[in-house]
This record gives C-alpha cells, structure tokens and sequence, in this order.
C-alpha cells in the first residue's frame, strides 16, 4: 500500500471519529479559533482591536452554543447529558448580534475551511452546532488532501510525512476549527515542493504558509542550494505581511520582556536552552498525543512506539538527498526552534522569568519531518515491511487516543 492511500484510509476514519467524539471547545483555543471564521464570514475581516485582543460581532445563536457547550459538564469534568441534548436545538438568532473576544494574531488564511463552513451557515440560516461541525469536517478534509498531495509529491521520506500526519494531535487538531491544522499541512506542502520543486505551487505555497504563521515561512529557503529565487522571495513577502498583521495585536509585556533580554542576553539564551533541552520529552509527548485539553494522555508506549516509527523510517527512507539540502533542512529545522521559544518566551512570558511559559508540542509539528530529511539514510529502502510498521502504530495510537477522549470526557 502507498503512503498516500495508507495516510488517507485512517485519517478519515480516526478524523471523523475525533470530530464527533471530541466534545465541543474542548481542543485547545478551540473557543477563539471559532470566533473568528464566524465573525469573518460575518462582515469583520478586520477585527476591532482592544488590550485583549481582538472584537466582533456574531449572531447571538452563536454565543450562546458557546456558553451552553461551556457550562455542559460536572464536577469531574465529564459531559453533561442533558446539556448535551440541548445543544443541537439552539438556534441562530441572526436579529440580534454579541461581540466577542478572540486572538487576533493569525491572518484569515489558516481558517479558510472554517470561514467556508461559516459563510455556508449564513448563506442557509443554518443553526450553530451544524456550523460547528460543518466546520471540524471541512478543516479535517482540507488537512486529509493537502497532507496527502505531501506525501503524493514529495521525493524524500514520505512515509515519515505520513507518520507525522497520522500522530493522534494531528488529527485532533484536524477534527476541530484550530488554525493549527492548515498551518501543518501548508508547511507540509511546502516542505515537499522546497524538496522537489514546482514552478508555480512552490512559491505559493512558501506565502500561504508564512501567512499562517510567520516562523514557518523560511522552510521555502531549503531551494537555496539550487538558486529558486521565486518560492524564497514569496516566503519573504508573506512573512513580512504576517508580521504586519501580528504588529496590530496588542500583546502587553513585550516591551519588558525585550528590556530584559538586552539587559542580559547571555542569561535568556540559557532560558531558551534549559527549556528546549528539559522539556524535550514532554514536547515530543505533546506533539504525539497529549489530546483534550492537554489532559487526555496516551500510555507511554505509543509516545515510544512514535519515536522509534520515526527513528525506523529514518534509518531505512533509501532516498538520496544533497548534502547542500540536508545541511538546509537541518538548519532551518534549528532556527524555527529557536523562533518558537524565543517567540513564546516575549510574546507569553512573565518578563524576565527564568523559564518559558505558553509553549505546546504542537507548534513542532509543522518543521518535524525536516530533521528526518536531512538524516535519512540512502543506502537501504524498507520497501516490503514498511507499510505494515506504520499502519499498526498509527491504528494503536489513534485507537487508543479515541478511547482516552471518551473515558475521560463521556
């Protein structure tokens, strides 16, 4: 079986069930993350800006799904039966409208199947949990194709593509109206394409990306070494746009927190390293499968079990890449790291704390596969028995990350 076909038969399958499975608002942000595509198709492509981020309208009905799906559990957490029946009877309210509070920091692009499903629901005067869902199931079948054109395209570790896009967050993520989901699957896109080279997807991809989040955009710069100067300058351009957006987003303490880290640079670079080399673990855990509301843990073994997938797939990929691109993927996997701590340490962190505050093993997943381009092994390919490793480790930790959301939420 290809990869491609292998990836496509249990996202659907493990994507569908993590949607309905999943109880609403409960994927981290998912709260926010629906605010905004609702208030997008709404009118609002510009939030209000306020202290707290940004402000919109939105159709009552909408609010009020919110604060019912919020209130609907009991003291353990577990979900509220009767509220749950409640649910699928609220209504739109289209006549009256509530502003709401959102992070306005991601541009619209990473939400455009949510935006989609949204404009679908004000087109028929749909009802809320409807949209709700409409827009889990678009944002998941738009990770499924993309992830799979991925893996389709790419000339280097494309089952490692298919490992990554099959780890359980993967999919939760997918299954719900996070922006992370089309961020993951652009820079997968773009990390196959910077491999292969596409004339016209290559350079728009590299500015889709960068618009979802600035710290992926240089992944176009892996067609350095062969002088592709299109894909590079679109990521430039699309980060410079991106880092105007999040320039509008008020973001109290960071002012601070750069006074701190002048005063005293060589002291937050140890920060920065304490915190990626003693947290190591507990990112790749995150990033696996730390599903709910990062309280939903898989077992041990599955996080193992990923890690030595990975280490497999590594060790016996069989394809040959330049040095010059392994040296760039390696290096551009290091500096989006840093970005990321470094981002998370001025953006979310008490000013001039010793420790990193706000960062979640998600946030890896976009630049995850780089590390194994660039140290995948040429001289021998798995071809017979590679397929069977990965089906059965992606089917246990999907499996057993659909059984722990329902034991914990149900």
């Amino acid at each position: 079986m290809t990869p491609q076909r292998l990836f496509v038969l249990i996202a659907a399958v493990a994507g569908i069930a993590f949607t309905f499975i999943s109880p609403a608002f409960r994927v981290p942000d998912e709260v926010t993350h629906f605010w905004r595509p609702v208030s997008i198709a709404y009118g609002t492509l510009v939030p209000r800006m306020t202290a707290r981020g940004g402000e919109a309208p939105v159709p009552m009905g909408y609010r009020t799904l919110v604060w019912i799906a919020g209130r609907g559990y009991d003291a353990q957490g577990k979900v509220n039966r009767e509220d749950l029946r409640i649910v699928p009877r609220v209504n739109l309210e289209k006549e009256k409208t509530s502003i709401v509070p959102f992070v306005a920091s991601y541009t619209p692009v990473p939400y455009a199947p949510q935006i989609v499903a949204a404009l679908i629901g004000r087109a028929f005067d749909l009802r809320p949990p409807w949209v709700f869902y409409l827009g889990r199931l678009l944002n998941l079948a738009a990770f499924i194709a993309l992830v799979a054109w991925a893996i389709r395209v790419t000339p280097v570790v494309p089952w490692a593509f298919c490992a990554i896009g099959l780890f359980p967050m993967s999919l939760y993520l997918a299954a719900s109206w996070s922006p992370d989901a089309m961020t993951i699957a652009c820079a997968m896109v773009a990390t196959a394409l910077a491999f292969r080279g596409a004339r016209v997807a290559e350079p728009l991809f590299a500015f889709l990306l960068a618009l979802c989040k600035p710290g992926y955009g240089h992944i176009a710069f892996i067609a350095l070494p062969k002088k592709r100067w299109a894909p590079m300058t679109a990521a430039v351009l699309g980060t410079a746009l991106s880092l105007w957006w999040l320039s509008k987003v008020p973001m109290a303490g960071v002012g601070t927190q750069w006074t701190c880290i002048k005063a005293d640079p060589l002291r937050a670079l140890g920060v920065l390293a304490r915190d990626l080399t003693g947290n190591a673990w507990l990112y790749f855990e995150e990033a696996v499968g730390r599903l709910g509301m990062l309280d939903v843990f898989l077992p041990t073994f599955v996080i193992w079990a990923e890690l030595i997938l990975l280490v497999v797939l590594v060790v016996t990929s069989g394809e040959r890449l330049g040095w010059r691109e392994r040296v760039m993927a390696m290096l551009i996997f290091v500096t989006a790291v840093l970005f990321i701590d470094l981002s998370m340490y001025v953006s979310w962190t008490t000013p001039c704390a010793d420790r990193v505050e706000g960062i979640q093993g998600r946030y890896f997943l976009p630049v995850l596969v780089l590390p194994l381009a660039a140290l995948a092994n040429p001289s021998w390919k798995w071809r017979k028995a590679g397929w069977p490793l990965v089906a059965m480790v992606a089917i246990t930790a999907n499996v057993l990350g659909v059984i722990a959301v329902w034991l914990r939420f149900y």
